[in-house]
């Protein structure tokens, strides 16, 4: 496939984190997407947004270079997966990507915006369904969470859905039961502590993959 000028057609994937196993399977399900006998490619922009308070994951932050792409490369189509960096509407990243690729199709990834096109995970459905497992068919009473960061959306969505799924069981949240991680593949000292503080405790749900 080509476009009016006959060149193929660069779709741009620009991911907040692509160590994350959620960013690993993304980028899989859209390049087995792609037909094998279109001209599309798919240009990957992997990194983190450091806003110059430095608190967001500096060990494996890629300058914010990666996140003016709109400046540095001609693309034909972006999804965007940002996280917590969507949420500020006015934001000068936020509004960069609307006005720079304003005449080209977007897809957001897990971004709460009724004017923008948005594909999103069911927060509500999978946290609840695992819950009931756990409480109504395991008969699990004292269950532990291991979170996510106070500054990122889903990690507090799903904090609040999982507090209030416990209580819709007769069950109460207790903030020994819960402890917020950085959500990397490598937050065993959180773990730890968690388990020290509830050494019984027979399940932990946690936050993400």
């Amino acid at each position: 496939m080509h476009n009016n000028n006959g060149r193929e057609i660069i779709i741009g994937m620009l991911l907040e984190d692509i160590s994350s196993d959620f960013s690993k399977e993304l980028v899989r399900s859209v390049v087995n997407s792609i037909p094998a006998n279109r001209n599309i490619r798919l240009a990957v922009f992997p990194g983190k947004y450091d806003n110059g308070t430095g608190w967001v994951h500096e060990y494996r932050a890629i300058h914010n270079s990666i996140f003016m792409l709109g400046e540095q490369c001609e693309l034909d189509g972006v999804i965007f997966h940002l996280g917590s960096i969507g949420e500020d509407k006015d934001s000068y990243l936020y509004t960069h990507f609307i006005e720079r690729f304003k005449d080209i199709p977007k897809v957001y990834i897990g971004l709460d915006n009724p004017e923008l096109i948005t594909v999103n995970y069911d927060n509500e459905s999978g946290i609840s369904e695992a819950i009931n497992y756990l409480i109504n068919i395991l008969g699990l009473t004292n269950l532990c969470m291991l979170g996510g960061r106070d500054d990122n959306k889903d990690a507090r969505s799903r904090k609040n859905i999982f507090i209030r799924c416990l209580n819709e069981n007769g069950i109460p949240f207790r903030e020994e039961n819960f402890i917020n991680t950085d959500m990397s593949a490598v937050c065993f000292t959180d773990a730890e502590e968690l388990l020290d503080k509830n050494p019984d405790a027979p399940a932990v749900f946690r936050v993400t993959d």
